[in-house]
Protein backbone atom coordinates (compact mmCIF):
# COMPACT_ATOMS: atom_id res chain seq x y z
CA UNK A 1 0.00 0.00 0.00
CA UNK A 2 1.10 3.73 -1.06
CA UNK A 3 0.46 6.45 1.33
CA UNK A 4 -2.17 8.68 0.56
CA UNK A 5 -3.51 6.56 -2.03
CA UNK A 6 -5.78 3.85 -2.73
CA UNK A 7 -4.78 0.16 -1.40
CA UNK A 8 -3.27 -1.74 -4.41
CA UNK A 9 -5.36 -5.07 -4.87
CA UNK A 10 -3.68 -8.10 -6.13
CA UNK A 11 -5.17 -11.39 -7.74
CA UNK A 12 -3.22 -14.92 -7.37
CA UNK A 13 -3.54 -17.97 -9.02
CA UNK A 14 -2.05 -21.32 -9.03
CA UNK A 15 -2.64 -24.63 -10.72
CA UNK A 16 -0.79 -26.65 -8.24
CA UNK A 17 2.97 -26.24 -10.29
CA UNK A 18 2.69 -22.40 -11.65
CA UNK A 19 0.98 -19.30 -10.35
CA UNK A 20 0.70 -15.96 -11.04
CA UNK A 21 -0.40 -12.97 -9.67
CA UNK A 22 -1.67 -9.45 -10.85
CA UNK A 23 -3.35 -5.97 -10.04
CA UNK A 24 -6.85 -6.45 -11.90
CA UNK A 25 -7.30 -2.62 -14.33
CA UNK A 26 -10.01 -0.41 -12.85
CA UNK A 27 -13.50 -1.10 -14.37
CA UNK A 28 -12.94 -4.99 -15.23
CA UNK A 29 -14.32 -8.38 -13.93
CA UNK A 30 -12.86 -11.23 -13.23
CA UNK A 31 -14.11 -14.74 -14.44
CA UNK A 32 -12.49 -17.81 -14.26
CA UNK A 33 -12.78 -21.53 -16.31
CA UNK A 34 -10.84 -23.95 -13.99
CA UNK A 35 -11.10 -26.51 -16.81
CA UNK A 36 -9.38 -24.49 -18.79
CA UNK A 37 -7.10 -23.21 -16.75
CA UNK A 38 -7.77 -19.55 -17.69
CA UNK A 39 -8.76 -16.17 -16.13
CA UNK A 40 -10.14 -13.66 -17.89
CA UNK A 41 -10.95 -10.14 -17.33
CA UNK A 42 -12.83 -8.29 -19.50
CA UNK A 43 -13.75 -4.52 -19.80
CA UNK A 44 -17.17 -3.49 -18.44
CA UNK A 45 -19.86 -5.10 -21.32
CA UNK A 46 -17.34 -4.48 -24.28
CA UNK A 47 -15.82 -6.85 -26.68
CA UNK A 48 -12.12 -6.04 -24.89
CA UNK A 49 -10.91 -8.80 -22.79
CA UNK A 50 -7.87 -9.87 -21.07
CA UNK A 51 -6.56 -13.55 -20.76
CA UNK A 52 -4.82 -15.53 -19.03
CA UNK A 53 -4.13 -19.39 -19.27
CA UNK A 54 -1.63 -21.79 -17.51
CA UNK A 55 -0.01 -23.85 -20.71
CA UNK A 56 1.51 -27.54 -20.20
CA UNK A 57 3.97 -27.16 -22.94
CA UNK A 58 7.13 -25.11 -22.90
CA UNK A 59 7.60 -21.31 -23.90
CA UNK A 60 9.03 -21.47 -27.30
CA UNK A 61 12.55 -21.39 -28.22
CA UNK A 62 12.56 -18.59 -30.59
CA UNK A 63 10.20 -16.10 -31.96
CA UNK A 64 9.26 -18.20 -35.20
CA UNK A 65 8.36 -20.77 -33.04
CA UNK A 66 5.50 -18.68 -31.12
CA UNK A 67 4.67 -17.20 -34.56
CA UNK A 68 4.02 -20.42 -36.22
CA UNK A 69 1.94 -21.51 -32.61
CA UNK A 70 -0.21 -18.14 -32.39
CA UNK A 71 -1.17 -18.53 -36.00
CA UNK A 72 -2.16 -22.27 -35.41
CA UNK A 73 -4.37 -20.70 -32.27
CA UNK A 74 -5.61 -17.95 -34.00
CA UNK A 75 -7.46 -19.03 -37.30
CA UNK A 76 -6.79 -16.31 -40.10
CA UNK A 77 -4.80 -14.21 -38.23
CA UNK A 78 -2.61 -11.67 -39.46
CA UNK A 79 0.57 -10.71 -38.22
CA UNK A 80 1.25 -6.84 -37.38
CA UNK A 81 3.98 -6.90 -35.21
CA UNK A 82 6.44 -9.09 -33.27
CA UNK A 83 8.55 -8.47 -30.29
CA UNK A 84 10.23 -9.17 -27.03
CA UNK A 85 7.80 -8.90 -24.64
CA UNK A 86 8.37 -8.18 -19.91
CA UNK A 87 6.67 -7.99 -17.62
CA UNK A 88 6.92 -7.10 -14.18
CA UNK A 89 8.77 -10.01 -13.63
CA UNK A 90 9.76 -11.74 -16.48
CA UNK A 91 10.65 -11.73 -20.52
CA UNK A 92 8.84 -13.40 -22.99
CA UNK A 93 7.84 -13.17 -26.47
CA UNK A 94 4.59 -11.59 -27.99
CA UNK A 95 2.77 -11.05 -31.09
CA UNK A 96 -0.03 -8.41 -32.40
CA UNK A 97 -2.32 -10.17 -35.49
CA UNK A 98 -5.29 -9.21 -36.94
CA UNK A 99 -8.32 -11.62 -37.31
CA UNK A 100 -11.91 -12.05 -37.30
CA UNK A 101 -14.57 -14.26 -34.39
CA UNK A 102 -17.76 -15.13 -35.76
CA UNK A 103 -17.34 -12.11 -38.65
CA UNK A 104 -16.22 -9.70 -35.93
CA UNK A 105 -12.79 -7.78 -37.03
CA UNK A 106 -10.27 -7.92 -33.34
CA UNK A 107 -6.70 -7.36 -32.90
CA UNK A 108 -5.24 -9.56 -30.36
CA UNK A 109 -1.93 -9.22 -28.40
CA UNK A 110 -0.43 -12.60 -27.34
CA UNK A 111 2.27 -12.93 -24.77
CA UNK A 112 4.09 -16.16 -23.73
CA UNK A 113 6.22 -16.38 -20.69
CA UNK A 114 8.39 -19.36 -18.67
CA UNK A 115 6.58 -21.23 -15.75
CA UNK A 116 7.74 -23.13 -13.11
CA UNK A 117 6.51 -25.99 -15.67
CA UNK A 118 4.83 -25.02 -19.01
CA UNK A 119 4.49 -21.46 -19.69
CA UNK A 120 1.82 -19.08 -18.80
CA UNK A 121 -0.04 -16.77 -21.99
CA UNK A 122 -1.21 -13.72 -21.39
CA UNK A 123 -3.82 -12.04 -24.66
CA UNK A 124 -4.93 -8.72 -24.87
CA UNK A 125 -8.28 -8.87 -27.04
CA UNK A 126 -10.13 -5.59 -28.63
CA UNK A 127 -11.97 -4.47 -31.53
CA UNK A 128 -9.57 -2.32 -33.60
CA UNK A 129 -10.50 0.66 -32.84
CA UNK A 130 -10.28 -0.06 -28.97
CA UNK A 131 -6.96 -1.04 -29.47
CA UNK A 132 -4.72 1.63 -29.28
CA UNK A 133 -6.28 3.55 -26.43
CA UNK A 134 -5.60 0.55 -24.03
CA UNK A 135 -2.05 0.76 -23.87
CA UNK A 136 -1.84 2.75 -20.83
CA UNK A 137 -4.47 -0.43 -19.14
CA UNK A 138 -2.26 -3.03 -20.78
CA UNK A 139 1.12 -1.53 -19.37
CA UNK A 140 -0.31 -0.94 -15.94
CA UNK A 141 -1.71 -4.79 -16.14
CA UNK A 142 1.41 -6.45 -17.04
CA UNK A 143 3.58 -4.18 -15.33
CA UNK A 144 1.80 -5.82 -12.32
CA UNK A 145 2.24 -9.49 -13.64
CA UNK A 146 4.17 -12.17 -11.96
CA UNK A 147 4.97 -15.66 -12.59
CA UNK A 148 5.56 -17.28 -9.34
CA UNK A 149 6.40 -20.84 -7.85
CA UNK A 150 2.60 -22.74 -6.53
CA UNK A 151 2.29 -22.33 -2.92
Amino acid sequence: QIPESNPVMRTRVTDGRNGFSFSTPNGWRAQSDAPGKRISLQKGDSQTMISMRFATEAMPATAEQFKAHALRKIAGAKVLEEFAASSGGGKGLGIDVAHAVSGVPLITRLVVFPGVSGSVEVSLAAPPQEFESLHIAWTGFINSFRIEPAK
